[in-house]
């Protein structure tokens, strides 16, 4: 429950840092790009993630057999296909 606490609290800063520099900027950018994308929902994982992040862990647990390296290795062949 401690590194959830902390996990929190640094989520709450980071939060206040971001509405602070960050959102000023993209509310910026949403409000002209309205015109040229209406219906677009601006709620995406990215920005909206870490909203549920910590909550998540709570009620599912967190990931004990994970490894991203296998995946890592796929990214240069991934690039070259993606730039040609």
């Amino acid at each position: 429950m401690k590194m959830i606490a902390a996990g929190l609290k640094a989520l709450q800063s980071f939060s206040e840092l971001m509405n602070v520099c960050h959102i000023r900027l993209l509310d910026k950018y949403i409000r002209k790009s309205e015109a040229l994308w209406p219906d677009k929902n601006w709620s995406f994982s990215k920005i909206h993630l870490a909203a549920h992040l910590f909550d998540n862990i709570e009620a599912k647990g967190a990931t004990c057999i994970y490894n991203t390296k296998p995946n890592k290795k796929c990214h240069g062949p991934l690039k070259e296909s993606y730039q040609q």
